[in-house]
């Protein structure tokens, strides 16, 4: 669709201009009317949450990253690690190490907003710490 530009004059009345528009200009008009409402309003506590909830969870290494992981702890304990090992699992350390972090620091942006402690937070989601063996 075509944009559609509206100039007003101060002493014209939304009704009388909206009469002049057709039925597409009027939908095109409250649609996007919409959009700008939904992007200028603040979100509520709620979206706030579901925000954070869904920031938290992408705060996870996948699956495929964990067998790797193990490995190279087992090799590093058995003092088989090489080199090049030795470096992938600093990198791999450090990886996880700053999803930690952030998904702490949105869980406490979680806590906060909710009102209540980071443990309770934690606690109400489920969290419980990592087994490594």
């Amino acid at each position: 669709m075509e944009n559609l530009q509206v100039h007003f004059n101060s002493n014209i009345e939304a009704r009388n201009f909206l009469a002049t528009l057709k039925p597409r200009e009027v939908e095109y008009l409250f649609r996007e009317s919409a959009a700008l409402f939904r992007r200028q309003k603040p979100d509520s506590k709620e979206t706030k949450i579901n925000k954070l909830l869904q920031k938290i969870n992408a705060c996870v290494l996948p699956d495929s990253y964990w067998p790797v992981f193990q490995s190279l702890i087992e090799k590093r304990e058995d003092e088989i690690l090489t080199e090049k090992e030795a470096l992938q699992l600093e990198a791999m350390i450090d990886e996880e190490e700053e999803l930690r972090l952030e998904r702490l620091k949105l869980l406490a942006k979680l806590a906060n907003l909710k009102g209540i402690s980071l443990m309770d937070a934690i606690k109400e989601l489920g969290i419980r710490p990592l087994e490594y063996a």
